[in-house]
C-alpha cells in the first residue's frame, strides 16, 4: 500500500514538475527527425521492459493480466513520463546549392520537450470496459485528452466502442493517402489538439479471421456547440476485411459533409515468408464541386503552377516490405501517384500529401549492441522535385536513455514543397541535431 502511494506521489510530480519554467525553446518537430511516429503518450515507446530491474515488475504485470481474464474484470494504472533534450545547429540556405552553406546564415538552437502521461483502464465487468488516457506537456503547457472512451460487448458477436478515440485505415506508414477517417478538409486548423480529436461510435462484427468495421464520427473542428452536435456535422463510414493464408484485404468508404466522398481498398501478402507487397487504391469525389467558369479558367491558367482542381480523381500505390539477418537489416520502398489536388492534410503526420508521383524508402540497420541501429528517411515528390533526407544513429547506452544524431537534409528549390512544409521552424535547408531521451513507464494493475 506505501509503496503504491508513493507512486501515486511520484506520478503527480511528473505532472507538476514541468510546469515550472517555461523559457522558449525551437519548435523543430523532434519525431519527425527520429525516426519516431508523431505517437501518443500512452504509447510511449521505452526499454524499460528490458532492464533487469522491471523485469520482477514485468512478470506481474503478466500475472495480473492473466488474473484479470480469468475474472473478467480489473483496474490499471499506467504513468509515463519523456524527457527530451539536445541542440541542433544548421544552415538557411534558400537555393539548393549546397556549395553557398559557407556564406549563408548559420542557425543553432536548444532542443528540450518534457511530458507526462497517465491513463486508466478499468475492466467493470465481462462486457462492459473505460479508458482514459490524458498527456501533460512542456513548454506548451497543456493537459492534451489522447483517448477517452467505453468498450462494451455483446455476446462476442458485436464490439461497440464509444468516445474519444483513435481509428486508422489503410496500410502506408508512408503516403496514409487511404487513412480516409483522418483525412483533413483544406480550411481545417491542424494545430488544435481539441479540434483534431476525434469523436465517434465504432463497431466491429467478427467474421471468421476479417469482419466488417461500421464509424459513425466527427472531430471537434467539425462541430460549431459540442454540446449541440447537428446531424450535418456527422460522418459515417464501412471498411470490410476479408483474409486468408494468402492475402489480407480492406475495401472502404467514408462520407463526411466537410470532405470528400472517397473508397478505397488496401491489400497486402507476404512472399517467401519474410517479403511483404502492398497496394492500395483510392477513389475520390468532390460533393461541392463548383466548376470554374470560362474567365476564372483563363486567368488560372496564366499560373503555369497551376492545376485542375477535378471533380473525381484517383491515386494509388504499391510497396514492399521486408527484414534480413533475424529482422537486424529493414527495407521499405513504396511509390504513390497521387492525383487529389486539394484535401491534402491528414490528421497526425508531419507533411500533407502531394500531387502527382512520389517515392519513399526506409531502411535501418540493428547493430544488436546497446539497442543501437542506423537508420535512413527518405521522401520525394517528383513532380515539384522536392523531398526530404533523414540520415541518422541511434544508441541506448543506459538503462532509460536513448541517444540519437540524425543529419536532415531538404531538397528542391525555396518554393517546393518539402521545403515549405519544413517541420524546422528556421526553415534551415540542411542541419545536424543530437537528442537525448529519457523515459520510462509504470503500470499497477490490481
Amino acid at each position: 500500500m506505501i509503496r503504491k502511494s508513493l507512486f501515486l506521489i511520484s506520478a503527480l510530480l511528473f505532472v507538476i514538475v514541468p510546469c515550472f519554467g517555461s523559457d522558449e525553446v525551437s519548435e523543430i518537430d523532434i519525431d519527425s527527425l527520429f525516426e519516431e511516429d508523431a505517437e501518443t503518450q500512452d504509447d510511449i515507446e521505452t526499454d524499460v521492459e528490458q532492464e533487469s530491474e522491471q523485469d520482477e515488475a514485468d512478470i506481474h504485470e503478466q500475472k495480473d493480466l492473466v488474473d484479470n481474464l480469468l475474472k473478467k474484470s480489473g483496474i490499471k494504472f499506467t504513468a509515463g513520463y519523456r524527457m527530451e533534450a539536445g541542440y541542433s545547429a544548421g544552415w538557411i540556405l534558400e537555393a539548393a546549392d549546397f556549395s553557398l552553406l559557407a556564406d549563408s546564415e548559420f542557425s543553432q538552437t536548444p532542443l528540450m520537450t518534457m511530458s507526462s502521461n497517465l491513463s486508466l483502464d478499468v475492466q467493470f465487468s465481462p462486457v462492459f470496459r473505460a479508458y482514459h488516457s490524458m498527456t501533460f506537456s512542456w513548454p506548451n503547457l497543456e493537459f492534451t485528452t489522447n483517448e477517452f472512451f467505453t468498450d462494451y460487448t455483446l455476446s462476442d458477436l458485436l464490439y461497440f466502442r464509444m468516445g474519444v478515440q483513435k481509428i486508422s485505415w489503410g496500410i502506408s506508414r508512408n503516403f496514409p493517402f487511404t487513412d480516409l477517417i483522418n483525412r483533413l478538409p483544406d480550411d481545417f486548423d491542424t494545430s488544435d489538439d481539441y479540434a483534431n480529436s476525434l469523436i465517434g461510435l465504432k463497431l466491429n462484427i467478427p467474421v471468421g479471421i476479417g469482419g466488417v468495421e461500421v464509424v459513425a464520427f466527427s472531430r471537434g473542428g467539425f462541430i460549431e456547440d459540442l454540446t449541440k452536435p447537428s446531424i450535418d456535422e456527422l460522418g459515417c463510414g464501412l471498411k470490410l476485411n476479408l483474409a486468408n493464408e494468402h492475402i489480407d484485404l480492406d475495401i472502404g468508404t467514408l462520407f463526411h459533409n466537410s470532405l470528400h466522398y472517397r473508397s478505397f481498398y488496401s491489400a497486402k501478402a507476404t512472399l517467401f515468408n519474410f517479403i511483404e507487397v502492398y497496394n492500395e487504391f483510392l477513389f475520390s469525389y468532390d460533393l461541392n464541386y463548383e466548376p470554374l467558369t470560362d474567365d476564372e479558367l483563363a486567368e488560372a491558367m496564366e499560373d503555369e503552377d497551376y492545376k485542375m482542381d477535378n471533380q473525381d480523381d484517383f491515386s494509388m500505390n504499391a510497396g514492399i516490405y521486408f527484414d534480413l539477418f533475424e529482422a537486424k537489416l529493414k527495407f521499405n520502398i513504396e511509390y504513390l501517384f497521387n492525383g487529389e489536388e486539394s484535401e491534402m492534410d491528414v490528421a497526425g503526420v508531419s507533411f500533407p500529401l502531394y500531387y502527382g508521383h512520389n517515392a519513399a524508402i526506409n531502411t535501418s540497420y540493428d547493430f544488436g549492441v546497446l539497442s543501437s541501429s542506423v537508420f535512413l528517411q527518405a521522401k520525394y515528390n517528383f513532380d515539384e522535385q522536392s523531398g526530404i533526407l533523414i540520415p541518422g544513429f541511434r544508441i541506448t547506452p543506459v538503462d532509460n536513455m536513448q541517444l540519437y544524431l540524425a543529419v536532415p537534409v531538404v531538397l528542391g528549390s525555396a518554393e517546393s514543397v518539402y521545403y515549405i512544409d519544413n517541420p524546422d521552424s528556421f526553415d534551415r535547408r540542411f542541419s545536424l541535431s543530437f537528442l537525448a531521451r529519457i523515459s520510462g513507464k509504470q503500470v499497477i494493475s490490481k
